[in-house]
């Protein structure tokens, strides 16, 4: 389990933060106001374990004395209860997190990766909400999905502008004056005896393409 955060330097509102006497439980509450580093110790914990440090190197504390950014975390295990620490310094973490040990991290950065697609309750995270697949792999592919069905409307919308092209300057047969019904049939049996005719006279002719 996480046991203490011995040192954090240059990361968000500690500018040099080094409370060795406190330490986590099993059950420990962080509280305080806002700006007073929680989502700071969040990032901090989060970038721990996904071993990206982006939001670290973005958490500089202001104003920036050029001082380094520095952590240091100590964790204990069932299995060994001294303290095993790890540092963060030059943008990375070392060592990693010891063998047999599971840190997760449900903050206000997990849900808005997870779960939300921003910070408003609006349609579109409503609609996220409710056939949400929780994981960075489900993220991962319902963006995917999303990417495709976005294509997939704008290749409809051009077919759509297309035949509209090709067909402009094509009078709409139903405002055409329309033929009866009779008269049609009357106009193919005509046809049809014509071309009856047609076959008749060129036998008699002995047409060879016949």
């Amino acid at each position: 389990m996480l046991k203490r955060i011995i040192k954090i330097q240059n990361i968000g509102r500690f500018r040099l933060c080094t409370p060795n006497s406190a330490q986590f439980e099993q059950i420990t509450l962080i509280f305080g106001r806002n700006t007073y580093g929680k989502s700071t110790l969040g990032d901090l914990l989060s970038s721990l374990e996904s071993g990206n440090t982006d939001a670290i190197k973005q958490r500089k504390t202001i104003p920036n004395d050029q001082q380094s950014q520095q952590a240091e975390i100590s964790f204990v295990t069932d299995v060994c209860q001294s303290e095993q620490k790890i540092k963060y310094q030059n943008d990375i973490w070392q060592p990693s997190i010891p063998a047999g040990f599971k840190l997760k991290i449900f903050d206000d950065g997990f849900y808005h990766n997870n779960l939300f697609s921003g910070k408003q309750f609006s349609r579109e995270t409503k609609d996220n909400f409710s056939s949400f697949v929780l994981g960075a792999q489900g993220v991962a592919k319902r963006q995917e999905i999303e990417t495709k069905n976005k294509q997939k409307g704008e290749a409809t919308r051009k077919r759509n502008d297309l035949q509209k092209a090709a067909f402009k300057d094509i009078e709409d047969l139903g405002n055409s004056q329309k033929i009866p019904h009779t008269n049609f049939l009357t106009i193919l049996f005509k046809i049809d005896i014509c071309y009856k005719h047609n076959l008749t006279h060129r036998n008699l002719e002995h047409d060879p393409y016949i």
